[in-house]
């Protein structure tokens, strides 16, 4: 009989950067992100709309919005029937009635070791693994050299340069033109979405050292938590030691604070006029001489897999899941 987990979930977070010169009008951006508990998004209104007087980021919160409602429904535990992803994002497609356009990226986690994506644009996700370990192994290091790797990742999707796939008005583009992809995954991988303000600007070298500077034991500590039934979707139980609360928040620290740089060092490489960069790179590539990062909003979102024990009883206790949806945005120029 299995002793692995029985399915997972995710300690996760997400944020918004406006583009600076955004941010000092006031103004929110045209991304928009969400997390919860079993899911992720991140969408990228594109920011041509607003040459027409259109709030290029309305589309973009909609979209989103539609998205963490259908993806929050129903977050009951390892049983619940896999997301469908196309499905869920056909569904929000069709109920965003706001005018622009929006690239979007999803991900879920569960049943079982499962890592679900859907892209469409040139948004995406990176699934990261620290040291090629199983953190779930009883011989996993505790203190093994904090070295992540890319497992996989996502692939743009452009109608030609500068100009991604997008749902929304006037577009051909639908869900069912998307990628999608599932993965294994394993407890302590970490699943990052960004919007192309942060693919933009850093390799997935860059990404993989910034979330290396930031301790990580606390979430060592939290998966071995998780792993005894100590830590859980909903949190942590009545009968948990109080040791266990500490390592919860200090994990969701550690968490918070991997998605916070990762934003803001995508922002420093984008201000920056000189050095090599994924758009530079790709700019040569279609024939456009460009020179070091390009400033834009910053969309991200960030979840660490954690393991959900099988229940030594018949059944577990159902799980609850938080969610939240908020907006922030990105152009095109």
């Amino acid at each position: 009989m299995s002793t692995g987990p029985i399915g997972c979930w995710m300690v996760s977070m997400s944020i918004n950067l406006p583009h600076p010169d955004k941010k000092k009008a006031g103004g929110q951006g045209e991304d928009a992100v969400f997390h919860s508990t079993f899911s992720l998004g991140v969408a990228d209104g594109v920011g041509g709309w607003a040459e027409s007087g259109i709030d290029a980021g309305g589309y973009s919160r909609s979209l989103v919005a539609h998205c963490a409602n259908a993806l929050g429904a129903g977050e009951a535990g390892p049983e619940r029937p896999p997301y469908d992803l196309a499905q869920v994002a056909d569904g929000a497609w069709r109920a965003t009635q706001a005018m622009g356009s929006s690239t979007l990226c999803l991900a879920s986690v569960g049943p079982g070791m499962t890592l679900r994506t859907f892209n469409l644009g040139d948004s995406g996700w990176l699934h990261l693994r620290l040291g090629g370990g199983n953190l779930f192994s009883e011989g996993w290091a505790k203190h093994h050299k904090a070295v992540w790797g890319v497992v996989d990742r996502s692939t743009a999707q452009t109608h030609y340069f500068n100009c991604p796939l997008q749902l929304g008005t006037g577009s051909a583009d639908e869900p069912s033109m998307a990628d999608q992809k599932e993965l294994e995954v394993l407890p302590g991988d970490i699943v990052v979405l960004g919007t192309d303000g942060l693919l933009d600007n850093l390799f997935e070298g860059d990404v993989a050292s910034a979330l290396g500077r930031v301790d990580f034991e606390p979430c060592l500590d939290a998966i071995t938590m998780a792993k005894a039934g100590k830590l859980t979707p909903s949190g942590v139980s009545a009968t948990s030691p109080e040791s266990a609360r500490t390592v919860s928040r200090q994990c969701s620290a550690a968490i918070s604070t991997m998605t916070a740089a990762l934003a803001v060092r995508a922002q420093e490489v984008g201000s920056t006029t000189t050095g090599r960069t994924p758009f530079e790179a790709e700019a040569h590539r279609n024939g456009y001489e460009y020179s070091g990062g390009k400033l834009d909003d910053v969309g991200l979102a960030i979840g660490l897999v954690m393991p959900l024990p099988r229940p030594p009883a018949a059944a577990a206790a159902p799980a609850s899941a938080s969610a939240s949806a908020s907006g922030a945005g990105q152009d095109r120029a």
